[in-house]
């Protein structure tokens, strides 16, 4: 039986009892430019297998700016990053949220072949509705909007998710409007997570940047980076059936 699921519940619950709430209503940013292992700056890492918690991990090399994880020897391993800001993640009137990142997919081993994703990058906002997106060869899975979008992920993208109130966002790739969306009601803490985030899958995928935070809003979002163009010509949404949880369950 394929047994598709993400452990990040688990490493909030262990972190609760001694992470102290950041102040309300402070802007925020939180940068990992690729220089170093995101758990050396202010990202805590947590890893596993089917084992449990700290019983495995992926391999990990960083080389000109750009982390790679490759957990193909075990479709258990789960390897991943997270930051937790109990009731400080949300923007406040005049701001937007933003996170953005650069991710390469270059190989997926998946035991359920109807949902060939492994990397992963989530969102809890201070009230409790999340982004799951997870990403393939071919594609990027937004999991609790049960969406699929077309994108060739064999070629290193920027992405970039902006959202005045956590409850739509916009999702851009390589400085383009990618897809627009909505954020759903979830059972998890505020929280970021990004990384190999699902237990079921494998994969060899490289980041070359991860920035979360809060910033003044302006009429237009400015590009930092320079892309590559890449609009997707295919969006669908995908049966209930195929859902997967990630970093979290959604509310029903």
């Amino acid at each position: 039986m394929n047994r598709l699921i993400v452990a990040f519940l688990a490493a909030v619950a262990l972190a609760g009892a001694f992470l102290a709430p950041p102040a309300l209503g402070e802007e925020y940013w939180i940068a990992w430019e690729g220089d170093t292992f995101p758990e050396e700056g202010e990202w805590s890492r947590f890893y596993g297998n089917w084992d449990g918690p700290w019983q495995g991990q992926a391999y990990r090399t960083l080389h000109d700016n750009m982390l790679t994880i490759d957990s193909l020897y075990d479709q258990g391993v789960f390897d991943f990053y997270w930051i937790e800001r109990p009731g400080a993640i949300d923007p406040g009137p005049g701001e937007i949220f933003v996170m953005e990142w650069s991710l390469r997919v270059d190989e997926i081993d998946a035991s359920h072949p109807t949902h060939p994703y492994d990397p992963t990058v989530a969102v809890r906002s201070n009230d409790l509705w999340g982004i799951g997106l997870e990403f393939g060869i071919d594609g990027v899975y937004s999991v609790f909007e049960y969406v699929t979008l077309a994108l060739d992920m064999t070629t290193m993208h920027q992405f970039r998710v902006v959202s005045p109130d956590m409850r739509t966002y916009d999702l851009y790739v390589d400085s383009s409007l990618f897809y627009s969306g909505e954020f759903v009601e979830v059972h998890s803490d505020s929280y970021v997570a990004w990384g190999d985030g699902i237990q079921g899958a494998a994969s060899v995928h490289h980041w070359g940047y991860f920035r979360v935070g809060v910033v003044p809003e302006v009429e237009e979002i400015p590009s930092a980076h320079s892309g590559l163009g890449v609009v997707p010509d295919q969006v669908s949404e995908v049966s209930a059936s195929r859902k997967q949880e990630t970093f979290g369950t959604a509310a029903h």
